[in-house]
């Protein structure tokens, strides 16, 4: 099963469980549209988005879109951590087109 998770930036509370899906799953993205913020930074958050080899970073190029596309589209099921960090025509596409998790 590959399950693809969608947020702003990873974090600390969405890390453990970042690490089960890696385990458990046949093959599982995290996918950082944005860097994390210097304010979190400075409070002594990790730059989590640059430390695991699960994380795809859509805010500097470092993954082709093509590839992107590809994953989120054949990912058998996508988690949406905060939709908000999406424009809203990529989110209404998202939610018409993939099964997905939002809280």
């Amino acid at each position: 099963m590959t399950v693809v998770m969608v947020s702003n930036f990873l974090n600390h509370h969405q890390l453990m469980l970042c690490n089960e899906l890696k385990e458990n799953c046949d093959e599982f993205y995290f996918i950082a549209t944005r860097p994390i913020p210097s304010d979190r930074l400075s409070l002594g958050y990790a730059d989590m988005n640059c430390q695991y080899d699960f994380v795809i970073r859509t805010y500097d190029k470092s993954t082709p879109s093509k590839k992107i596309r590809e994953i989120l589209i054949n990912a058998d099921a996508v988690i949406f951590f905060k939709l908000s960090c999406l424009s809203r025509n990529v989110q209404s596409l998202l939610l018409r087109t993939f099964p997905s998790i939002s809280y």
